[in-house]
């Protein structure tokens, strides 16, 4: 349980922080306000602590969706330069999945289904991983450490 809980918060502090965006000509700002962005939700997400018990993972999950959500709304507020924008709306798009994999751990917490909630933080790890991989950020998105504007 703790295993797979730390694997949805580290996917979902992962695509907060890819969701931050871009970099590069009037992105001075939108790179400032999208690391402020992504800076707090990290932080907020960071300090839930690790459930001890499938109740407390349920719960745990429900605000870490929760905080992906809030997190992106905020990044959906920002606007990005022209030549990114397509780029940032996919990690906006991968946010939302995190969100939707952290609900359904809760809603697998929540009907004991230790198998599967195991099952949903592998592919949660494994979405990160295959992304890495493949260099799928666009140019400008960061990993964990925040943007730069070029």
């Amino acid at each position: 349980v703790h295993r797979g809980m730390r694997r949805v918060r580290t996917a979902g502090c992962a695509l907060v922080l890819a969701a931050a965006g871009c970099s590069g000509g009037s992105g001075d700002d939108f790179a400032a306000e999208a690391n402020a962005v992504c800076a707090d939700y990290d932080e907020r997400i960071a300090a839930i602590e690790t459930p001890a018990d499938l109740d407390a993972l349920s719960g745990s999950a429900e605000e870490i969706a929760a905080l992906i959500e809030e997190g992106t709304a905020a990044l959906r507020e920002l606007e990005p330069p022209e030549d990114l924008a397509d780029g940032f709306g996919k990690w906006l798009e991968l946010n939302d999945e995190a969100a939707a994999n952290a609900r359904q751990i809760s809603a697998a917490a929540e009907a004991g289904d230790r198998e599967r909630i195991v099952e949903l933080a592998a592919l949660a790890e494994r979405g990160e991983r295959r992304r890495a991989r493949r260099g799928a950020r666009p140019r400008g998105m960061p990993g964990r450490g925040g943007l730069e504007a070029s």
